[in-house]
């Protein structure tokens, strides 16, 4: 449909067409950039549980290598703590992380032959209970490993 050939409603028929143009645009696009970012969260949080199970196997090896060498027998391992960590828990032999998602609190659980507990700085001090690496030391105390951040 074209208006009268004048200058104005040309201009005015521009502006119309560009301005439902525009609408049709936003009216795709905000929906797809929805889905995406609901996606990319999804994603991140499978990434951090997939870290924290890593990190509690690393906890569990190192608790059984060193039970396994004997007692007073050290070891220092770094263990990335993913991003959403509420919590680490030692129950006697699992190692139990805790991660805050979207969908509530989920447990990651590892299981080892070695007896876990506290050692002198434990791992569920609150103050360093934040994603990023960290060291651990594992002490070998004969029967059961004591277990505790290094420094």
């Amino acid at each position: 449909m074209v208006l009268e050939n004048t200058a104005g409603g040309l201009r005015g028929q521009v502006s119309v067409e560009t301005l439902v143009m525009v609408g049709f645009i936003l009216a795709f696009m905000i929906p797809l950039v929805l889905l995406f970012m609901s996606i990319s969260n999804s994603s991140a949080e499978n990434v951090a549980i997939g870290q924290a199970m890593i990190s509690a196997r690393q906890i569990g090896n190192a608790a059984g290598e060193v039970l396994a060498q004997g007692n007073n027998s050290k070891k220092v391992i770094f263990v990335n703590f993913p991003p959403g960590i509420s919590n680490v828990t030692l129950d006697s032999n699992e190692v139990i992380f805790t991660l805050k998602t979207t969908k509530g609190y989920v447990p990651v659980v590892e299981n080892t032959f070695a007896n876990m507990t506290y050692g002198y700085n434990p791992l569920y001090n609150s103050t360093r209970m934040s994603s990023g690496l960290r060291s651990i030391l594992v002490i070998s105390r004969g029967k059961y490993v004591e277990i505790g951040y290094y420094k």
